[in-house]
């Protein structure tokens, strides 16, 4: 009993000093990457909000000649977010997209490359659905509008026959 009691005792000391496993840097340090880069392209977003027409134009030209010097997997990012960014002269969506579907591999970068990505074609869609819905609303107007003619015409006929029927 002396001998079972000792043996619990010693392997509850053993537990107790053993220290969780946690797992290498090298495994943890490619997310820790991505997460980073992630972070500094949505600042990097959050900052050309903050920029003028022409400041955005200056930064759109200094993103593309970036991209065609280094071809890196951020210049790529940077480049398309700005082709992507609403009301200046130089959004390109379709050419944002082609950016995205280059491979992006190992850079850390594929999950939100594909979410934006994503994000793109279904704005496409989108404003491709918005255009048939504007394009059926102008018909609709039109047919409305002949309806309307074609009424008021008939309506001028009756009391021109009317006028016509009074002595």
């Amino acid at each position: 009993m002396k001998k079972l009691l000792a043996c619990i005792f010693a392997l509850q000391l053993c537990a107790c000093s053993s220290e969780p496993q946690i797992p290498p840097a090298s495994v943890c340090m490619p997310q820790a990457v991505a997460i980073r880069q992630v972070d500094d392209l949505m600042q990097y977003y959050a900052n050309l909000k903050k920029l003028s027409p022409a400041e955005l134009a200056r930064e759109h030209q200094r993103a593309a000649l970036e991209f065609s010097r280094t071809k890196s997997d951020e210049s790529r990012m940077k480049l398309a977010l700005l082709l992507w960014f609403p009301d200046t002269p130089f959004r390109d969506p379709g050419a944002a997209l082609q950016l995205l579907d280059a491979k992006q591999e190992g850079s850390g970068l594929e999950s939100f490359a594909a979410l934006f990505a994503a994000m793109l074609t279904e704005q496409a869609a989108s404003a491709n659905s918005a255009h048939k819905l504007e394009t059926q609303l102008k018909a609709e107007r039109k047919q409305s509008s002949d309806l309307r003619k074609k009424i008021d015409a008939i309506k001028k006929m009756e009391k021109n026959m009317i006028r016509m029927e009074k002595p």
